[in-house]
């Protein structure tokens, strides 16, 4: 199986998010590759060589995906991604009026892109702490866990 975790982060809470995804993916003993889109130049259209992603970004302002999101978000318009399940992650601020609005955005996104989303997003609270940092652990391995069943189950 390929996981893939692809994030964008400006203070560093989503790329904690990411590394605590990866954790868990590890303890359900599966394996991610996590990549920074903007800084390594992750091209939308690789993502179709995954079996699962999972795709992190925090909110600019109220409700926008962030600069760095833009070109591969762009990009999405011309991926086929029908063998493929997501996930979406994302640090947010409830001082706005939209809390998570790029975490959204990106999910229906890859809705549209034919990526069938294999659990709910998770938004968290500017960074990381305390039962939160369990909770992400917990998303990956869910991932995880989720993806090999569902691919066992199409092999059979």
């Amino acid at each position: 199986m390929k996981i893939l975790v692809a994030y964008v982060s400006m203070s560093g809470s989503t790329e904690e998010i990411s590394e605590l995804i990866v954790e868990g993916i590890e303890a359900a003993g599966h394996s991610a590759e996590r990549i920074h889109i903007e800084e390594e130049g992750l091209e939308a259209k690789a993502l179709a060589a995954y079996d699962g992603i999972l795709i992190g970004s925090y909110t600019y302002g109220n409700g926008d995906l962030p600069y760095e999101m833009d070109d591969f978000y762009d990009d999405l318009n011309d991926v086929e991604l029908a063998h493929t399940t997501f996930a979406v992650f994302g640090s947010c601020d409830s001082a706005y009026e939209i809390y998570g609005g790029a975490v959204d955005t990106l999910e229906k996104k890859l809705i549209d892109c034919g990526s069938v989303q294999l659990q709910s997003s998770l938004k968290v609270e500017l960074a990381p702490m305390g039962e939160e940092m369990e909770a992400c652990r917990q998303y990956g391995r869910q991932f995880a866990e989720r993806l090999h069943e569902t691919k066992t189950t199409q092999q059979k």
